[in-house]
């Protein structure tokens, strides 16, 4: 057995640039893995929502290419899945969604809604088989904990204390 101190190199890692995304936003979400993953939503302009965007970007391991986009702009949701079968749901435009939709690795359709409006939530699973929970709720973080089944939202128990900004 070997440590750190013995051998630094096991546990060095390094980063390596990809490309850079089309547009640049904040508050921006997305999932999948390192050669295809996806970013939906977010706002170009920071500090005002009347810049959300509903733009889609693909990630093929070393650039990202433009892709269907969200039905509205909105920022702050949730995404989760695969570029070919995610899911994005929740956010805030200027007021906090339901709003659910599925996308199929080149445009979005309608989902089942969120039972709770929220923003800075996290969310884990594919898109017959996921999980949202936690966020920013009217009137301050939520708790509130649901699964998806590919249809629709369903509650189930709640996290044991109500955080934002989680993530998944």
């Amino acid at each position: 057995i070997q440590t750190r101190d013995e051998d630094p190199s096991l546990f060095v890692g390094t980063w390596s640039s990809g490309g850079d995304l089309g547009t640049a936003r904040e508050w921006l979400f997305g999932s999948g893995t390192q050669t295809e993953g996806f970013v939906a939503g977010g706002r170009t302009t920071p500090g005002d929502n009347s810049g959300n965007t509903g733009k889609t970007e693909k990630y093929d391991g070393s650039s990202w290419s433009e892709s269907g986009d969200l039905s509205a702009g909105r920022n702050q949701g949730v995404a989760y899945g695969t570029d070919s079968a995610g899911v994005a749901s929740g956010g805030y435009t200027t007021t906090l969604v339901t709003t659910t939709e599925e996308f199929g690795g080149s445009s979005w359709t309608s989902g089942g809604a969120l039972n709770t409006a929220r923003r800075l939530f996290a969310g884990a699973g594919s898109q017959t088989a996921g999980v949202v929970y936690g966020g920013s709720a009217a009137p301050g973080s939520t708790g509130a904990t649901e699964t998806y089944d590919g249809s629709s939202y369903t509650e189930v128990s709640d996290l044991n204390q109500a955080r934002e900004s989680v993530g998944g």
